[in-house]
């Protein structure tokens, strides 16, 4: 089969930046205005200010996002790999899902045999997102639809369903002629 390689899509990241980074400067405007008029600054500003600065952050990182543009996932023979999910085997991978956020957002997801064996090599941030996501999918690596480029998680499903039945084929294949 041919690798499959899916681009973050740089547009949508551009979007979803300049709608964090509205909110955030809108946020900021609202918080200096009692300051400004009122020579007076609260707690209930400070979180005001605070809030905005976290969304001026993930604007942030969508736009260092969309312009890097990386390689939201690659799939081939040997595993797969990527942005959002670190290099696995296709022996590793124990199923793939489509799992469906509380929202309706969408994500395809791949759940490893052995999560210790993933853990023990991804660093302190990744390992906060993989357990996050092993409790509330079967899934311990996802990757979002939103960002995907020129295609859908179903159809990703089904090419890396296919990968992974070629991968089994193959580790049955070399276990009977060992």
């Amino acid at each position: 089969m041919e690798p499959i390689v899916v681009l973050i899509n740089r547009t949508r990241c551009v979007l979803i930046a300049l709608v964090q980074g509205l909110l955030g400067f809108g946020l900021l405007a609202l918080s200096a205005q009692p300051v400004m008029a009122l020579a007076r600054f609260d707690w209930l500003l400070s979180f005001g200010v605070v809030i905005g600065f976290i969304f001026l952050g993930i604007a942030a990182f969508f736009f260092g996002l969309a312009r890097r543009q990386p390689v939201a996932l690659h799939m081939d023979e040997s595993g797969i790999l990527g942005y959002y999910v670190d290099p696995t085997p296709w022996e590793d991978v124990a199923q793939i899902h489509e799992v469906t956020g509380r929202k309706g957002e969408r994500y395809l997801g791949f759940e490893v045999k052995d999560l210790p064996k993933l853990i023990a090599r991804q660093s302190p941030w990744r390992r906060f997102f993989t357990a996050s996501n092993a409790r509330n999918t079967k899934a311990h690596m996802l990757v979002p639809q939103i960002v995907l480029q020129g295609t859908t998680v179903d159809a990703l499903a089904r090419q890396a369903e296919a990968f992974l039945a070629g991968a089994k084929v193959d580790s049955g294949r070399a276990n009977t002629q060992g």
